[in-house]
């Protein structure tokens, strides 16, 4: 069994409207987590017990907050070829797009590389999220898999809200290490009630070296597809956005890292683009103490801002970690 708890301390000020003043907010964050390992159930070849969650305290003003982000059991049962997962879980891959839910998740890995998952159970809201995506989900992937360096998969999700259609799209994503330096990875994703492309993202990833890796791709979406069906925001969101670039990550020594990342945009068919760079100094001989440096641009039609932030993080000798960071936008 391994327990860990981690405790953050945040001061900020933060201006209260209507009264229009300042305040000072001195929250407490704690998040604690349990994994439980190698556990002995009639049954089953193997089971663990997974819980991460956290909660907030601010005595200057009185709020208390928290969350269960994942609380499940998962066993492997008939000579590891069947996997159960039941309780608050994410699941992630083919349609899905990382989706938290409370439930049930099955699957089966067969002989030659086949093999099909399913899952049905309520959709959980992030804490801080603006909308409900429903309360209901269901879904299932099959995929192929002849060796630990490709796979292909079609998967479905369907989610509705009292008994009223929120999301329902079908897929396919595919994934080729075809060389020791290169992968191609690539997913689709259609709208069966919009009975239109709501997501495609393909590209390859070039590393030559453990100090260097480039990625190129391209990606399309449908921003009002990624919201609810009977959500107001819908409206006001982009039928298209096109995505061209490159991101490059290079560690030139062991102190510094630096990541460039350069992409053209079309939204609705209007160019613009997303430019970045960040720089990661390692302070001394540890890892102890990190500086980073960064810069930021994006414009795309009728909008743009600059964003610079420069931040530093050290962890003294007890364990405790001190950060600061400052972020400035030019709109």
């Amino acid at each position: 069994m391994c327990v860990d708890s981690t405790t953050m301390v945040i001061a900020a000020p933060e201006l209260s409207n209507p009264a229009q003043t300042t305040q000072t907010l001195v929250p407490l964050y704690e998040k604690v987590g349990l994994s439980v390992r190698k556990m002995a159930i009639p049954g089953f070849d193997d089971a663990s017990i997974a819980v991460d969650a956290w909660g907030s305290f601010d005595a200057n003003v009185g709020t208390l907050g928290g969350d269960v982000n994942l609380a499940y059991i998962e066993g492997l049962t008939a000579a590891k070829h069947v996997r159960l997962r039941l309780g608050r879980q994410t699941i992630s891959g083919g349609t899905a797009r990382l989706m938290n839910f409370d439930g049930l998740f099955a699957e089966v890995r067969g002989l030659a590389g086949f093999g099909v998952s399913a899952f049905a159970g309520s959709p959980v809201a992030r804490r801080f999220s603006n909308y409900t995506k429903g309360d209901f989900t269901a879904g299932g992937r099959v995929f192929y898999s002849p060796s630990v360096d490709a796979q292909v998969g079609v998967s479905l999700t369907h989610i509705s809200s009292m008994g009223e259609l929120v999301r329902q799209d079908l897929g396919a994503d595919a994934r080729w290490h075809f060389a020791r330096d290169w992968t191609l990875a690539g997913a689709l994703l259609w709208s069966l009630p919009e009975q239109r492309l709501a997501e495609l993202d393909v590209g390859p990833r070039w590393q030559p070296f453990q100090a260097l890796e480039i990625a190129a791709g391209y990606r399309r979406t449908a921003p009002d597809l990624f919201l609810s069906r009977n959500s107001i925001f819908s409206v006001f969101a982009e039928n298209s956005r096109d995505q061209l670039g490159v991101t490059a990550t290079v560690q030139p020594t062991t102190w510094l890292s630096l990541l460039g990342e350069g992409h053209a945009i079309w939204l609705n068919n209007e160019l613009g683009y997303d430019t970045g760079l960040r720089a990661l100094f390692h302070v001394g001989r540890s890892t102890a103490s990190t500086l980073t440096a960064q810069v930021h641009r994006l414009s795309v039609p009728v909008n743009s801002y600059t964003q610079g932030r420069i931040g530093a993080r050290h962890t003294l000798p007890i364990g405790i970690g001190v950060s600061a960071d400052v972020d400035v936008y030019v709109l």
